[in-house]
């Protein structure tokens, strides 16, 4: 019988969301209990997605969004001004004028029940601090937050100690524009040793 595939992510606009054989695999390999983070959330697009696929699979998986969702207008007037090239403005015109409150509204409105999600509203080394009684639980963190080298760098030695055996540890934007994260990866874990998959990355721990 065919798997069901996750449909409620479809309900949310965005174009960014283009990892998910990633987080099908990680569902599919997570032995039950396992915990599974989603570090750059945005609008809850990818994270839904990974929910609805950790409830559809029935094994007892928590899933785990971590993001600031601090952009706002005085902050980030790109993303809210389409005079300014936001293409995003007129949804946050609709659900409210903060990342956050757009986040909650798609995600809300999904109604995905009983809910595997969990939202940290805070950075990701502090959220990954706060992780160390769950050590080894982690069977996935996904990487798509802060794109810096030196930031990129402090996240994959502060993930990566949790990330059980046979885990994964991936993530976004494998591109010549955000060219620290491919340098903090290849300094960690060797080069080579990613599979890139389109704009994501993978590698198997």
């Amino acid at each position: 019988m065919e798997t069901r595939k996750p449909e409620l992510w479809k309900t949310i606009p965005s174009t960014w969301f283009d990892f998910q054989a990633i987080y099908d695999e990680a569902v599919e390999t997570a032995p039950r209990g396992s915990l599974l983070v989603e570090v750059g959330s945005f609008w809850g697009q990818s994270a839904i997605y990974l929910a609805e696929a950790a409830k559809i699979a029935n094994k007892d998986l928590r899933v785990y969004c971590v993001d600031t969702f601090n952009m706002r207008p005085e902050n980030n007037p790109p993303l809210f001004d389409v005079s300014l090239g936001g293409g995003e403005a007129l949804i946050h015109a609709q659900y409210h004028q903060s990342q956050f409150e757009t986040f909650a509204h798609f995600v809300d409105s999904t109604r995905l029940t009983p809910d595997p999600l969990r939202i940290m509203r805070m950075n990701s080394l502090e959220a990954a601090y706060l992780f160390g009684g769950d050590r080894h639980k982690i069977h996935m963190i996904f990487l798509d937050g802060d794109h810096e080298y030196g930031y990129v760098l402090k996240e994959l030695l502060a993930w990566g100690q949790y990330v059980r055996k046979g885990g994964i540890i991936a993530g976004h934007d494998w591109t010549e524009e955000f060219w620290g994260v491919q340098k903090a990866v290849e300094e960690v874990y060797g080069v080579g040793r990613a599979e890139v998959q389109g704009r994501s990355w993978i590698i198997p721990i």
